[in-house]
C-alpha cells in the first residue's frame, strides 16, 4: 500500500511544472492529482476535498527502500547501517523532463544530509562503471519524505541516472567551471571523415607548398585556431580555376576514378555532411557553407557538429551533467541545451587526444 501512495505522489509530482506540490494546494495542482488518481482506480472526491481543507488522507512517510537493490546495499555498508537513513531536505529536479530549464546548483542543503550525502559520495559499490557522486544522489532524491525517483541507468550511451525522468550524468570534477572531457569521439564513424576531409587537403597543401614542412593537424588534437588554418587550404583547393578540369581531364595515367575524383568530391562533401550531422543533433536552421564562406564558419561548424554530437547522445538535449565537487556536498546540474552551442561557446571546445574538452559553465551556464 505504502509503494503505491508513494508511486502516486511521484507521479503527481512528476507532472506539476515545480516538481512538487505545497499548501494551500492551486486548482490545478488538484486537478493532476486528481487524474492520476482515477488512473489509479482511485476514489478521488473525499481525497481532493480534504486536501481543499488543508489536510490529506494521503500519508507522507519516507521511503523504505530505493528502486536499485546493488545501491541499497552499497549505502548500507558505507554508513554500517541496516536501515538506510532519510533524507531531511527536500531536493527536486526542475519542470518537466527533456523541457528547457536552464542550469541550477541544487541548494535546500540541511547539515545532517550534507553529513551524509559526502560519506557516500566515495562509495561506487566495487564496480568499475560506477562514478564517485552517483550513488550519493541516488540517495539524497530517494530517500526524503517525498521522494523524487533515482534510478540506475547505466549502460552504453545511456546516462548515469534517471532522476524524476530526467536523464542525469554524473561527474566529480573540483570545480564548477573548469574545462573537463566529454569522452572521446573515435565512433562517430561520419564525423570523423569530415574532419580527415578537412585536416586531410590542409596536409597536401603543405607537402607541396614550397618553402613549408608537412605538419599536419589531425582529429586527434586541434582547436578553433587549427580548423580556421585547415579551412583555409580546403578553400583554396576548392576555388583553384582549374579544378575541374581534373576530373575531365586526368593527367596521364590516372582513370576517371583518379585521385582527383575522390580528392575533390571528399573536399566538396564536407559541407552538406556537416550540416546534415548538425540537423541530425538538434540544431535548428543550419546554413550549409559554400566554398564562398569563412574559414572561421568552418570551425564553429566543426565544434558544434562534435559537441552537438556528443551532448545529443548523452545524456542527450535538455539532459543534465551533475557535477559533484569531490567529498563536497555540492552539486551543479549544468542542463544540456543544443542550441546554447552557438560561435561564441566554440571557444570552450577543443579536441585533446582524442577526447572532445569543453566547458560546461561558459556552455550551459
Amino acid at each position: 500500500m505504502q509503494r503505491n501512495i508513494t508511486d502516486i505522489l511521484a507521479e503527481w509530482f512528476y507532472r506539476l511544472p515545480n516538481g512538487y506540490a505545497s499548501q494551500p494546494y492551486s486548482k490545478t495542482e488538484l486537478q493532476i492529482l486528481e487524474s492520476v488518481l482515477k488512473e489509479n482506480n482511485i476514489e478521488s472526491t473525499s481525497i481532493i476535498e480534504n486536501l481543499k481543507g488543508g489536510t490529506t488522507d494521503l500519508p507522507r512517510t519516507n521511503i523504505s527502500e530505493g528502486p536499485g537493490a546493488q545501491y541499497d546495499d552499497a549505502i548500507k555498508q558505507r554508513l554500517n547501517v541496516s536501515k538506510i537513513p532519510a533524507a531531511t531536505g527536500k531536493y527536486t529536479m526542475p519542470g518537466e523532463p527533456f523541457t528547457s530549464q536552464g542550469s541550477f546548483e541544487l541548494r535546500g542543503w540541511t547539515s545532517e544530509d550534507k553529513s551524509i550525502f559526502e560519506k557516500l559520495w566515495p562509495e561506487i559499490a566495487d564496480s568499475a562503471i560506477i562514478g564517485k557522486g552517483e550513488i550519493a544522489l541516488y540517495w539524497l532524491f530517494n530517500y526524503q519524505k517525498i521522494p523524487t525517483e533515482a534510478r540506475d541507468a547505466r549502460g552504453g550511451e545511456a546516462a548515469d541516472l534517471i532522476i524524476g525522468g530526467h536523464p542525469a550524468e554524473v561527474k566529480s570534477y573540483k570545480s564548477h567551471k573548469m574545462v573537463t572531457g566529454l569522452g572521446r569521439w573515435s565512433d562517430y564513424k561520419e564525423e570523423r571523415r569530415i574532419v580527415q576531409n578537412i585536416f586531410g587537403v590542409h596536409a597536401l597543401t603543405k607537402a607541396f607548398k614550397e618553402g613549408d614542412t608537412a605538419n599536419p593537424i589531425t582529429e586527434i588534437t586541434f582547436g578553433k585556431k587549427h580548423i580556421i588554418e585547415a579551412a583555409m587550404s580546403l578553400f583554396a583547393f576548392l576555388n583553384l580555376p582549374s579544378l575541374e578540369t581534373l576530373t575531365k581531364e586526368p593527367p596521364e595515367g590516372f582513370g576517371s576514378d583518379s585521385i582527383f575524383s575522390n580528392m575533390i568530391a571528399n573536399a566538396k562533401s564536407v559541407f552538406p555532411e556537416m550540416a546534415a550531422s548538425l540537423s541530425n543533433s538538434g540544431v535548428q536552421n543550419v546554413k550549409e557553407l559554400t566554398s564562398a564562406s569563412n574559414p572561421e564558419d568552418v570551425a564553429i561548424q566543426v565544434l558544434q557538429m562534435l559537441a552537438a554530437k556528443k551532448y545529443g547522445n548523452k545524456p542527450g538535449n535538455f539532459g543534465w551533467i551533475a557535477n559533484v565537487i569531490p567529498g563536497k556536498a555540492d552539486v551543479h546540474f549544468h542542463q544540456i541545451d543544443i542550441l546554447k552551442i552557438d560561435e561564441k561557446s566554440t571557444d570552450a571546445l577543443s579536441v585533446s587526444g582524442g577526447t572532445i574538452k569543453g566547458n560546461l559553465d561558459k556552455i550551459f551556464g
